[in-house]
């Protein structure tokens, strides 16, 4: 649907422009965890590696980012099967 489409753009926007990097000095959720939680939410069973290159992250970043969902109660980890 184009307002989805619409969504997700604009998200991919926000990442691509380093907006999401301008609030790092602010306590609690961060639009990144928000952009994090909507990533999860669209993609179940997505991958750390999978997150961190939809959020132009690192590997430590995307990894640190998921660790304090967990943390927080707002993520939960599945072990892959392979």
């Amino acid at each position: 649907d184009r307002i989805d489409a619409l969504r997700q753009n604009s998200r991919k926007l926000v990442r691509e422009l380093g907006i999401i990097q301008l609030d790092k000095s602010l306590k609690g959720p961060t639009v990144e965890h928000c952009h994090a939680i909507i990533e999860i939410g669209q993609t179940p069973g997505i991958t750390v590696s999978q997150l961190g290159e939809l959020l132009l992250l690192s590997q430590s970043q995307a990894s640190r980012l998921v660790q304090k969902l967990i943390t927080s109660g707002v993520a939960t980890v599945k072990e892959a099967v392979d």
